[in-house]
């Protein structure tokens, strides 16, 4: 065999072996691709009204960076916390390490509202999972639940707030923790259907299926 063979073979065999590492044939979306999942997450004002923010993330081959835009006033402090909760229930939901991957977390319409990280937790963690399987958030949910170290959904601030924007934006479905107090439960379960999940994979499992709930 000529020398120019066995070098061409060899430069094959590492270029395999380095995409291998990098994680180019990790997840089912194939070897280089980035896929852009658009979701949008509920908010408080600064004088106390609900709102929607739209985001978006990204999972591309990478070595397990999250990366927040940080010249966006839209997140929170916690943010960056709430991405790495995220991330933990995200791998428990699909049973595999997501370390051969960055995540990027970015506003497609920043505005001077904020959005906190630890109650936007179980949306991003689901947007995750979305876009490793190559499926899309239905626009039709709501979401509004920390993720505890357990994995079990905790309450929020404000829920009756985003209950009303979620509500006024023609969401059907509102996903909130089990154990989530909701003062005007009975009035706002009238125009959207409210749903208590315990927690992050079944909240991620009915995320991702409330299209065809």
């Amino acid at each position: 065999m000529k020398i120019s063979a066995i070098l061409l073979i060899i430069f094959f065999a590492i270029s395999l072996v380095s995409a291998l590492a990098l994680g180019y044939f990790v997840g089912p979306f194939g070897a280089t691709d980035s896929k852009l999942i658009s979701f949008q997450a509920v908010a408080i004002t600064n004088n106390g009204n609900g709102v929607l923010v739209p985001f978006q993330i990204k999972l591309s081959p990478g070595n397990g960076k999250i990366l927040v835009n940080v010249n966006s006033n839209t997140y929170s402090t916690d943010s960056d916390r709430s991405l790495q909760i995220a991330k933990f229930a995200a791998e428990k939901y699909l049973g595999k390490s997501l370390n051969n991957f960055n995540i990027e977390l970015d506003s497609l319409n920043p505005i001077a509202e904020q959005v906190s990280g630890m109650s936007a937790t179980t949306l991003f963690s689901s947007a995750i999972v979305a876009d490793y399987l190559g499926v899309k958030i239905p626009s039709n949910i709501a979401v509004s639940a920390t993720i505890n170290t357990d994995g079990t959904l905790g309450p929020v601030g404000g829920i009756d707030e985003k209950i009303l924007a979620a509500t006024a934006s023609g969401k059907k479905f509102f996903l909130v923790s089990e154990n989530q107090q909701i003062a005007n439960l009975n009035d706002l379960n009238k125009n959207i259907q409210i749903v208590r999940e315990n927690d992050s994979n079944q909240a991620i499992n009915f995320i991702l299926n409330s299209k065809s709930a």
